[in-house]
């Protein structure tokens, strides 16, 4: 079973903030594979000056980094949740782990079906911000509610150091998909993390 993670957004351009949450993804959820998925049109926010899909797609080539066109190709508004669904039919098996910012994470309700993407996938959220931790942790914990699940058997967030003062979060629902609910298991590297189970 392969550990798969999924990094949406316009990447308009891709930056080093960027780079940085691929890099650290990869590493510390020790992920066999990430996709980089840039959005042909995102749902959530207006993007009058957005660069053509395929030097959007260009960009995003990076060393041990697929440069997903899954959604450009589709066209149409880039909802995730219909990526996702897509993603599990090519690779069903598989652990997925999605990865975001804060500002996504906090507004994660507001997603089309946000509870099956949820259900599917563990959310991963890069912060820049050191005083953002507390903020995770409630959504944490109001995402579990919402979902009507054990908080100690779905969600649990890791807090991790990274070098140039960002951090990954794993404010997240492991994914339960046909297999069922599943005790989460820490996944990252404990010489790196403190791990807090809500």
């Amino acid at each position: 079973m392969a550990r798969i993670g999924f990094y949406g957004g316009t990447f308009n351009p891709i930056h080093l903030g960027h780079v940085g949450v691929c890099r650290q993804a990869v590493k510390q959820l020790r992920l066999d594979c990430l996709h980089v998925i840039p959005a042909f049109i995102p749902p959530h926010k207006a993007s009058p000056d957005l660069a053509a899909g395929e030097d959007r797609l260009a960009m995003c080539r990076l060393p041990n980094i697929l440069a997903d066109d899954y959604e450009l190709t589709r066209g149409g508004v880039s909802y995730t949740i219909e990526t996702m669904r897509h993603m599990r039919e090519c690779y069903s098996e598989d652990d997925f782990y999605l990865i975001m910012g804060t500002d996504n994470y906090l507004t994660f309700t507001a997603w089309r079906e946000w509870q099956a993407l949820g259900r599917m996938c563990t959310l991963a959220v890069a912060s820049r911000e050191e005083d953002d931790k507390e903020a995770l942790y409630q959504q944490a914990r109001l995402l579990a509610l919402q979902l009507q699940t054990q908080a100690h058997d779905r969600v649990h967030v890791a807090h991790g150091e990274i070098k140039n003062g960002k951090d990954l979060h794993r404010p997240g629902f492991h994914p339960g998909g046909q297999q069922g609910a599943r005790r989460a298991e820490p996944d990252l590297d404990p010489q790196q993390m403190q791990q807090t189970h809500i």
